[in-house]
């Protein structure tokens, strides 16, 4: 029976025109803790905590630049630090139901790069998955979101494994997202 040894961060898809009353958003770590570990005490609960970001922040989301900015820079070192480590495996999981709303030059392709460059071209440790509507499924709610274009070309080129938002076994596939995230 093996320990894990992980470390669990939430990003929020606000980047810029951040609301202040809100969590996380522009990169940072939502929290406390910023960063989730076998050591938390209480880790499922402050994970739960994490989890539940609310509605009220950007409506312009972003889901490339937060992680960009969460593993770079003065973030990386401060308000973040201790979240990334260089010899383990890097796990991004999307749970949304619009688009990447980039408009910076941040291109899925530039984007995966940027990831891999950070596991020095290791593919086998950026690990991808996604929880959206996908473009092909007409019959889920979007509320008036975009389909996820951006995000579903990343998963492609990222070879990421991702399903349905409305799945009616969405909590299968997520427990099954859990056990190859531990397998790997």
């Amino acid at each position: 029976n093996r320990l894990l040894d992980y470390h669990i961060g939430v990003l929020t898809s606000s980047y810029k025109d951040y609301s202040s009353g809100q969590k996380g958003g522009e990169g940072r770590l939502v929290g406390p803790p910023t960063v989730i570990d076998r050591k938390t005490v209480g880790g499922l609960q402050k994970l739960q905590e994490n989890l539940e970001v609310g509605t009220r922040g950007s409506a312009d989301e972003k889901f490339f630049s937060p992680v960009k900015a969460a593993l770079s820079g003065s973030l990386l070192t401060g308000h973040n630090a201790g979240f990334y480590r260089d010899d383990a495996h890097l796990a991004v999981i999307f749970i949304t139901d619009t688009d990447d709303h980039e408009e910076d030059n941040l291109t899925p392709s530039s984007y995966y790069q940027f990831l891999l460059d950070l596991k020095k071209g290791d593919k086998n440790k950026v690990l991808s998955y996604g929880v959206f509507i996908p473009s092909t499924d007409s019959t889920c709610n979007r509320s008036g979101e975009e389909r996820p274009q951006r995000i579903e070309e990343y998963m492609r080129i990222a070879s990421g494994i991702s399903f349905g938002l409305c799945d009616l076994d969405y909590g299968q596939k997520l427990a099954e997202l859990a056990l190859d995230l531990v397998d790997k």
